[in-house]
Parts: structure tokens; C-alpha cells; sequence
């Protein structure tokens, strides 16, 4: 019975679920009705879905469109060094590579640089053999264990420059990095050129200036907490030269390399032009002088490259330019000793003759800014002399109580001595003295003008003994 039971409460539930038409077959057309409305509904689900991510004619999003949505164009503030057509943004800011023949001077003079034979190598053939065995191990390795492991066995001052004037930062931001001019024949502005962050930066440290060319160099900037034309890199003023390291495993290319160090390149020798222009001048600027060097590789091949510096002759910008000097196979033991010299070489003629003329033209810069402050002087006191009133280190010294007594008639009615007036006399000349000492420190325009307002405030000291009595006897 309890079997029976159960087959009815079953048959009853499938009753109540089917219908009391279960038992009545289903028409073709039915069939295909119910099959093209639940089709129906599934597009309007889909197509609602796709279009809620989409702003609608007036402006308005629904709700789920107010979710913010990302994509690679929005996030892009700054051009790409991986760009296909970063070269051509690059250009727009007067920045190139390899694009124009340099100077033959300028590139016998950076040959002469890198080629200079050294005495002994860096690393002996076992050292070299070694080195290439890491390399083959790092073929399918990324950037970081490419610079760390190959590059600081290669690169001498890897680690820390081989001179005390010199200085070395990795992977660090040129955060105060002054932009290159934009060319003037470009109407619609192209993106911003990433501010670089080489793998391998080298410039200065301060045992290479005098505190006062300090002083210059922290002038040498847009304001005072701002971009700085002299130290791009926090702590790094004048760089001379980078090391772009990329990997083949990971899509680096030397020419990425290159796009890196032209940027750093440029701005670089656009600080030291710069400070030329506003020290000595860029009239008698040496431009073959070779200013910054790089050295661009990955796990087969090494490129040193020089930068040197042209001019517009449309718009009478300058131009920054990359030229390579050397492509080094890494996989020869010569190579590598080749490169090694070449970077020692940079380094040795970074702290003698490229340095030099940097601290002329501080010396150069400073000397001007005092001149200036000197002349601001001069001329402030000039109006205060047209105006009738003096400095308190011009003005006439005050007479003494002895003096005063002397400049007054006597009891008898006697007038001061010839001797005491000759006392007041030297009191002005005194005065005429400070004046002139100050005149003759500023350029000839001002002593000029110097001169005239001296004259006057002469008479004018002249007479100012007629207000009291006079001092000649009767």
C-alpha cells in the first residue's frame, strides 16, 4: 500500500506541474512560437546589457555606464618611447637620431675620446669568458638581470664612478627636468617627451665646484623649488652620459635604447647651453666640444653613441642630435674590452677637459649676477640723489660737537680758523670719496651718470655752510 501511495502523490505532482492538457500533443506552430519569443527576449537582454555602456543622445549613462571606464589612450599624458612614431615627436622637439651628418671636427674629436688605449684592460680573457657564459644564461631574462648581472661586470663604475668629482644614480627620475623647446614651425603641440629615467646616469658630484660655482648652479633654475636647467636628476648637476640597458626576451630593442638617451641627451646639453648664455656667451662656444655621451645595449650588442649639437636654420633653434660611434658584438672577447676602455675614457675626460669649461662659465655667470646687483645699487642711489635724498653711507658725516663749536663765531666775534675749516673741507671730500669708490666698480654708462649727480651734490655740500655763519674771517 505505502507503494501505491507513493505512485499516486508522484502522478498528482506531475498533474499539477503539466496540466490537465499534458496528455495533448503540441502543434508545429506552437512550437516555433514559443522558440522565436524566448530568442527575443535573449537579444533584448543582450543588446540592453552592451548599450548600458554606452552615454545616451542627451548625455546622460545609466547606471552601469557610471562606472569609470579606463582605456590606454585615456591614461596616456606623454609620449612613448615604444611608439612607432615616437622619432617623429621626437623631431617636433628638435631632438633626432641619426638623422644628419655631425661635423667631421666634432666627430674626430669624439673618436679620438673613446679610442684613447688605456694601459691595462678592466677584466683579463677569463673574466671575459666568464662574463659571456652569464650572458648566454640571461637570453630569456628581463631588463633588471640583464643591467644588474652583465652590466655592472662590463660597465666600469657600475657600481661607483672612478673619480671623486664624478657621480652615479640608477633608475632615478630626472623630476626637475627643464622640457626642450618645441620647434617653432609646429602649430598644433605634440604630446609631452617623458621625462627620463635612465638605468645608468652620471654627472657630478661636489668636490667638482668651489662653493660658490654651488651657489651659481642653484640659480641656474625656473624658481626656486622648480624644474633646474643644471640638475635635472636631484643631486646629479651637468649629467654627461647614461646607459640604457633593454632585453631581448622582454621586446627591448636598442632602438628603444636610443629613444631613451636622445631625450636625456637633449636636455642635458640644453642646460649646459643654458648656463653658457647666460655666463660668457655662446658667441665663442666651441659646439664640436663633444658634451654627452651614451651607451645603448642589450644581451648581444653594444652601442656608444655621442651627442652633439646643430641649429635650425628656419626657425635659428638649436638641435640635439644622436650619432652612433660604435655597434659592439658582445659575444667577441675584444669587444668588451673595447667598451670598457671606451666608458673609462668618458669618464676620465668628463673630469678634466669637459669640466673646465662648465667652472669658467659659473665663474663667468657669477661675476655677472654681482655686476648686476651692483649696478641695481648704483642706480638706486642715483635716485635717491636726483630726489635729494642720500643713503645713510653717503650722506656727509656728522661735525663733531669740537667742530661745531669751531664753525661758530667767537665771543669776540672772530670767525673758526683756517685750519678748523680745512677740517669740515675734508669731511666732504670724505663723503665724494664713498660715492666714487662705487662709481668706478660699475660700467662706464653708470659712471657717467655717477658723475653728473656727484657734481651736483657737490654744490649742494658746498653751500650748506652759508645757512649758518660763515666761517672766513672778516
Amino acid at each position: 500500500m505505502a507503494d501505491v501511495g507513493s505512485a499516486g502523490k508522484r502522478r498528482r505532482h506531475l498533474e499539477d506541474v503539466d496540466g490537465s492538457d499534458n496528455d495533448q500533443p503540441i502543434s508545429k506552430n506552437k512550437l516555433i512560437s514559443d522558440h522565436s519569443s524566448v530568442s527575443e527576449r535573449s537579444r533584448q537582454r543582450r543588446t540592453s546589457n552592451e548599450m548600458s555602456h554606452l552615454t545616451s543622445p542627451e548625455g546622460t549613462a545609466t547606471a552601469s555606464s557610471r562606472r569609470p571606464i579606463t582605456t590606454a589612450v585615456s591614461r596616456k599624458t606623454t609620449a612613448s618611447v615604444y611608439d612607432t612614431d615616437y622619432r617623429v615627436t621626437l623631431e617636433k622637439y628638435n631632438t633626432y637620431i641619426m638623422e644628419e651628418d655631425p661635423p667631421p671636427e666634432f666627430v674626430k674629436r669624439a673618436r679620438n675620446i673613446i679610442s684613447r688605449q688605456r694601459e691595462t684592460p678592466e677584466l683579463d680573457d677569463a673574466a671575459i669568458k666568464g662574463m659571456r657564459s652569464i650572458m648566454r644564461e640571461l637570453q630569456n631574462e628581463g631588463e633588471e638581470e640583464v643591467k644588474n648581472k652583465v652590466g655592472a661586470v662590463i660597465i666600469p663604475g657600475f657600481s661607483a664612478p672612478p673619480n671623486k668629482k664624478l657621480s652615479g644614480v640608477s633608475g632615478t627620475l630626472w623630476a626637475k627636468t627643464v622640457p626642450v623647446p618645441l620647434d617653432l614651425t609646429v602649430l598644433a603641440a605634440p604630446l609631452p617627451l617623458p621625462k627620463p629615467k635612465p638605468d645608468k646616469a652620471f654627472g657630478y658630484a661636489k668636490p667638482a665646484f668651489s662653493p660658490s660655482q654651488l651657489a651659481a648652479i642653484n640659480l641656474l633654475a625656473q624658481s626656486p623649488v622648480g624644474s633646474s636647467f643644471a640638475s635635472p636628476s636631484e643631486g646629479l648637476p651637468f649629467p654627461f652620459f647614461v646607459i640604457e640597458v633593454k632585453s631581448q626576451a622582454k621586446d627591448g630593442s636598442i632602438r628603444v635604447a636610443r629613444n631613451q638617451a636622445a631625450g636625456a641627451g637633449a636636455i642635458a646639453m640644453n642646460g649646459i647651453l643654458e648656463l653658457v648664455s647666460r655666463g660668457p656667451g655662446l658667441d665663442g662656444f666651441d659646439f664640436n666640444q663633444p658634451l654627452f655621451f651614451s651607451v645603448t645595449m642589450d644581451q648581444e650588442r653594444a652601442g656608444i653613441n655621442a651627442h652633439w649639437i646643430g641649429k635650425n636654420p628656419q626657425t635659428d633653434q638649436h638641435t640635439f642630435h644622436l650619432e652612433e660611434l660604435k655597434m659592439l658584438p658582445l659575444k667577441y672577447d675584444d669587444s668588451v674590452q673595447v667598451l670598457q676602455g671606451a666608458i673609462k675614457n668618458i669618464f676620465d675626460y668628463a673630469a678634466d677637459l669637459h669640466l673646465k669649461p662648465i667652472l669658467d662659465a659659473l665663474d663667468e655667470y657669477r661675476r655677472k649676477i654681482i655686476a648686476q646687483r651692483n649696478a641695481d645699487s648704483v642706480e638706486k642711489t642715483l635716485g635717491n640723489v636726483q630726489s635729494g635724498v642720500l643713503p645713510s653711507s653717503l650722506r656727509p658725516p656728522r661735525l663733531s660737537k669740537r667742530v661745531k663749536r669751531a664753525s661758530a663765531p667767537s665771543k669776540n666775534g672772530r670767525a673758526a680758523s683756517k685750519a678748523q675749516e680745512a677740517t669740515i673741507v675734508c669731511h666732504g671730500r670724505a663723503s665724494r670719496k664713498i660715492i666714487q669708490s662705487q662709481a668706478e666698480a660699475q660700467p662706464p654708462d653708470a659712471c657717467k651718470r655717477v658723475a653728473i649727480n656727484l657734481a651736483d651734490f657737490e654744490d649742494g655740500y658746498s653751500e650748506a655752510p652759508s645757512m649758518s655763519p660763515r666761517l672766513t674771517g672778516s
